[in-house]
């Protein structure tokens, strides 16, 4: 029973893990030229630990320390550590193919985990239970001041509209008046006698006034 433990444990620990291959393969893809530089291979280690610890809180992975042998300007050019002292292999030869891997490969001393600084993201700002009601008023404003604005050129056409027949009432007033006082003139002037035959009768008409 304890062999069957002990067996169990080692494949659970020794099994690729396919989130956290991804997560080394987003910083080490194809796209990245070979060899890669010691400095950069430090900066994208470091980057995928930052990826790991995004889901943890505490920060708890990190890149191993590592001064003596094979190293990348102080630091194993291969490992991500946890700060329990657990660390594994994710990359196959690093100096050259640099492959994504992800392989427990034992324990170390925690205190090689180095985990970066800690940063602890901003809260979110805080929702304005009342923003949708503005902006829901914002935009009836600009729809009614759009509104309003057609209202006033449309009243500006009705103006210039009545300022025309305004000169052309005034127009037929003007001609009103004068056939008036024409007709006022002709009633003025005396009608002259008419002097005539009708049917050879001589006849005369003299102006009646019409009281």
């Amino acid at each position: 029973m304890r062999k069957l433990l002990l067996t169990l444990t080692f494949v659970l620990f020794t099994v690729p893990a396919t989130a956290q291959i991804s997560v080394v393969r987003r910083h080490f893809g194809p796209e990245v030229a070979r060899p890669i530089p010691p400095t950069q291979i430090v900066e994208r280690l470091r980057a995928v630990a930052g990826d790991l610890n995004s889901s943890v809180l505490p920060p708890a992975f990190g890149i191993l320390r590592k001064t003596a042998g094979a190293n990348c300007v102080g630091y194993a050019c291969d490992i991500i550590c946890h700060v329990d002292g657990r660390h594994w292999d994710v990359l196959i030869d690093a100096e050259q193919a640099a492959t994504p891997d992800w392989r427990l490969a034992g324990s170390v001393d925690p205190a090689r985990c180095d985990v970066g600084p800690i940063v602890i993201p901003p809260p979110p700002p805080p929702v304005d239970p009342l923003k949708p009601v503005l902006d829901a008023l914002t935009q009836l404003i600009e729809f009614n001041q759009q509104a309003l604005t057609h209202l006033h050129d449309d009243v500006e056409r009705m103006e210039k509209k009545v300022d025309q027949l305004d000169t052309r009432l005034a127009a037929v007033e003007a001609h009103t008046t004068s056939i008036s006082n024409q007709l006022v003139e002709l009633q003025a002037r005396p009608f002259p006698e008419y002097r005539g035959r009708v049917v050879g009768w001589p006849v005369t008409l003299k102006p009646r006034m019409v009281k």
